[in-house]
C-alpha cells in the first residue's frame, strides 16, 4: 500500500466521522461522542441487518432539493470523489424505449464523455460525445451541455435529446462496508438508487417519448480503474411490482495491483414484505454460471438463505459498448420463487481483462 493511498484512507476516515449522522442512531464506541447507524456499523453489514430492520435511517420525509420531490438524494451519493475514473448513470424502461446515460469522467487523461445505450422497438444502438472540459461541483455533473443534477438530466448526443425530472426514491444500496470504504482496496465503489421515478421527454431519431413517473436507477461508481471482469444485473419492473434487484460479482484488484485479485460481489433483493442483502464474500458468496444469453446468478448468505437469479437474452440484444463490455435494458430475468421479469431486465458483463480505465 503506498503513501499515497495511506494517506487517501486516513482522509475518508476524516471526512466519514465529521459529517453529521443521519437516521436513528447508535453511540460509537471509541469514546468520542460519535454516533452511527446500525445499518451503517460493520455489524449491520456484515451480519447483512435488512433494510427494514427496526434500527433503518429513515429516509426523507419532506421536499428537499427540488419540487415534488418526496426522496431527493443525498448529494453524498453523487458528489464527485476526484477518482482517476468516475461514472453516474441512470437508466430505465418503458413501451417501446429503453434507455441509459452514462456521464464518464477519467481524470488522467483530461477528458470527458457522455455515452447513451438505448433501444427502440427492440433496435438498439450506442452513441458516444468526448469533451475536453466538464464540471462536477454539486448539485450538477455536467459534461458539454448534458448535466445530471440531484433531481433531473438534460443534454443532447448525435440525433437524441432529453429532458426529465427525477425523484430517487427512498432506496439506496451501497455495497461497501465503512472500514473498506475508506481503505479502498477494490478497483471501484458504488452506490445505486434502485427505486427512482423519472418523467419528462426522450427524443430519438426525431421520435419524441413521453416519460411519466417510470420506474429507473441512478447510480455512481468511481475508483482507480474498471474491474477486469464483471456480471451486472439490475431489474426493478417485475410482474409483482413491489419486487426489485440489483446484483453484480466483479474480479477486482487489490489496490490495483496486477497478479493479486479476488470476487467481489453483493446482491440486493426487495419484495413487498422484505429486504435483503448479501455482500460477498463478507456476509455470504455470490457465483455466476453460464454464459451472456442464458446465465444464473446465485447468491448464499450465513443464514442460510439462498438466491437465485436465472437470467437470460439473445446475443442480438446487447449493446457493445466498448472495452469489452456488453449491454442490454431487453433481458428477461426470473428471481426462483418470487418474481419475473420479461424484456426489461438490466444485464451487462465484461468478459476481457484490460489494463486502465
Amino acid at each position: 500500500m503506498s503513501n499515497y493511498q495511506i494517506r487517501e484512507a486516513i482522509e475518508s476516515a476524516k471526512k466519514y466521522f465529521s459529517e453529521p449522522p443521519r437516521g436513528p442512531l447508535l453511540p460509537w464506541t471509541g469514546g468520542s461522542g460519535r454516533h452511527v447507524r446500525l445499518r451503517d456499523s460493520i455489524f449491520g453489514q456484515v451480519a447483512g441487518l435488512p433494510e427494514n430492520a427496526p434500527y433503518r435511517a429513515a429516509p426523507p420525509l419532506t421536499a428537499g432539493v427540488g419540487p415534488g420531490s418526496a426522496y431527493p438524494p443525498r448529494m453524498g451519493d453523487l458528489d464527485a470523489r476526484g477518482a482517476a475514473l468516475e461514472y453516474w448513470f441512470f437508466k430505465f424502461n418503458i413501451d417501446g424505449l429503453a434507455f441509459l446515460v452514462d456521464f464518464i469522467v477519467r481524470r488522467p487523461k483530461e477528458q470527458a464523455e457522455v455515452r447513451i445505450s438505448s433501444w427502440v422497438d427492440g433496435r438498439g444502438r450506442v452513441d458516444h460525445a468526448c469533451f475536453p472540459t466538464w464540471d462536477t461541483s454539486a448539485p450538477f455533473v455536467e459534461i458539454g451541455p448534458n448535466r445530471l443534477g440531484s433531481d433531473s438530466t438534460r443534454g443532447a448526443v448525435a440525433d437524441i435529446g432529453w429532458d426529465l425530472t427525477y425523484d430517487a426514491g427512498p432506496e439506496t444500496v451501497n455495497p461497501v462496508v465503512a472500514p473498506l470504504r475508506w481503505l479502498r482496496p477494490s478497483d471501484l465503489q458504488i452506490i445505486n438508487r434502485p427505486d427512482a421515478r423519472f418523467s419528462g421527454t426522450v427524443t430519438i431519431a426525431g421520435r419524441t417519448v413521453s416519460v411519466r413517473q417510470t420506474r429507473g436507477l441512478v447510480s455512481h461508481y468511481w475508483g482507480r480503474r474498471l474491474w477486469d471482469q464483471w456480471w451486472w444485473i439490475s431489474v426493478n419492473r417485475f410482474d409483482d411490482p413491489e419486487v426489485a434487484v440489483e446484483a453484480a460479482l466483479a474480479q477486482s484488484r487489490f489496490w490495483g495491483m496486477p497478479g493479486a485479485s479476488v470476487k467481489l460481489g453483493y446482491l440486493w433483493l426487495r419484495t413487498a414484505t422484505s429486504s435483503h442483502t448479501v455482500i460477498s464474500p463478507l456476509n455470504g458468496l455470490i457465483r455466476v454460471t453460464g454464459q451472456p444469453d442464458d446465465f444464473t446468478l446465485t447468491a448464499r448468505s450465513i443464514t442460510g438463505r439462498t438466491v437465485r437469479l436465472v437470467c437470460t437474452a439473445p446475443a442480438g440484444a446487447y449493446n457493445n459498448l466498448g472495452q469489452g463490455i456488453h449491454q442490454t435494458l431487453l433481458g428477461s430475468c426470473t428471481i426462483e420463487g418470487v418474481a419475473t421479469a420479461t424484456e426489461t431486465a438490466g444485464l451487462e458483463y465484461r468478459s476481457l481483462a484490460r489494463a486502465g480505465p
